[in-house]
């Protein structure tokens, strides 16, 4: 976004409390505007602050993700139908 020639902010929050044009121009611009969390966010960037790195997806409780397992060439089963065996 610091980077955009123009932005526009729609808000000041989503759904019923959104929707209005709250700031708008290129990024310092929309910095200065008070009220804008865009404008909040913009301010600490191009003040140098930089942001925080964005959290990991919640994966709503399932723990950490583990790595597939890798498959060798020629291990896969065969499929069967119901009654016969595998050749």
């Amino acid at each position: 976004i610091k980077s955009a020639d123009h932005v526009i902010d729609l808000g000041p929050e989503g759904g019923e409390a959104g929707g209005r044009v709250v700031a708008a121009g290129p990024p310092e611009a929309v910095a200065g505007v008070r009220g804008s969390h865009t404008g909040a966010f913009l301010g600490r960037v191009l003040a140098g602050a930089g942001s925080t790195p964005a959290a990991p997806a919640s994966r709503g409780g399932k723990g950490p993700r583990r790595p597939m397992p890798a498959v060798r060439k020629g291990t896969r089963r065969k499929a069967t139908r119901r009654g016969q065996a595998a050749r």
